[in-house]
């Protein structure tokens, strides 16, 4: 057998100095923590995207499921019943069918409309325009169908605000709003809609008398389908919050919330008069020869 020479230890002058505060352990330098840091950002980043991504394909898929099987029950009960049926019955499945496919093209619309991110996609088409006429006629149209159940008032100081923007999308967004105000006050009550010029920008305000937003719910609220803890049975798709902020935004403007269970909601939009060059980059900005100049 061989005898083995065993090597002498290193006195501490012969010790390698990159070893020397912690033998057998590689030194971890600032810029070592920081990319450690940064991939686990981005690790988290991508699970809270995949998260959501799969959270909306949920919904969209649940939301999808009620019109559907609504349909198919109508279709069933025709072709098995229509000759039995009496002339309402065989109407009244037929409207819920008609009714139950613009509901499915409403949510198909709006993810689609959700699933656009610039003002070229989003047909972004800015005018300068009377905002407060814009705003009357929104609360009007509501006031026409549910002047039996709640009380709508309108309140501004001035009689015109001219300003920049996309009819089509600003007149969605405050009627999602106005809209939800009606659908989330069920025992009726007032619905206030006010408008003043504030400076450089408008003031838009839109409150009602409803069930109110969970204090939990209100950091998730303009979230694509997430719907307040206490709506209960009340119908919607949790998408008219998400559409209204992002015609908002689109805007260069500003949305908030303030509610109190049981009491009411009012929501805050303030919007720029003229729009910066920077939303307006892509954008076809239309002059109208009545309103050509904004006074500041």
């Amino acid at each position: 057998m061989q005898n083995s020479r065993r090597l002498p230890p290193l006195q501490n002058d012969q010790r390698d100095p990159a070893n020397s505060g912690n033998p057998g352990e590689p030194e971890v330098t600032e810029t070592d923590r920081l990319l450690v840091d940064r991939l686990l950002e981005k690790l988290r980043s991508e699970r809270q995207q995949r998260a959501r991504k799969d959270r909306c394909l949920s919904m969209i898929s649940h939301e999808l499921r009620t019109p559907l099987a609504s349909i198919q029950l109508s279709y069933d009960l025709l072709a098995q019943y229509s000759e039995q049926a009496t002339e309402e019955e065989r109407r009244r499945h037929l409207d819920n069918i008609r009714q139950q496919v613009a509901t499915l093209n409403e949510i198909v619309s709006d993810v689609v409309d959700l699933s656009k991110s610039t003002p070229e996609e989003l047909d972004f088409s800015p005018e300068r325009r009377d905002l407060l006429t814009l705003c009357r006629d929104i609360l009007e149209s509501f006031e026409l169908i549910h002047h039996r159940t709640h009380q709508f008032h309108f309140l501004s100081p001035q009689k015109e605000i001219l300003a920049e923007f996309d009819q089509k999308l600003l007149r969605r967004a405050l009627s999602n709003l106005v809209g939800n105000a009606v659908k989330y006050s069920p025992a009726g009550g007032d619905i206030r809609f006010g408008i003043q010029r504030v400076g450089q920008r408008a003031r838009i305000t839109i409150a009602d008398q409803g069930i109110g937003i969970p204090a939990d719910d209100t950091d998730y609220l303009f979230l694509a389908f997430h719907r307040g803890g206490n709506v209960g049975a009340l119908p919607g798709s949790g998408l008219g919050l998400a559409i209204a902020k992002q015609a908002i935004d689109l805007h260069g403007g500003d949305i908030q919330v303030s509610s109190e269970l049981n009491m009411g909601t009012t929501f805050q939009i303030t919007l720029p008069l003229r729009l910066s060059a920077e939303l307006l980059t892509g954008s076809r900005l239309l002059a109208s020869p009545t309103s050509a100049k904004i006074e500041a």
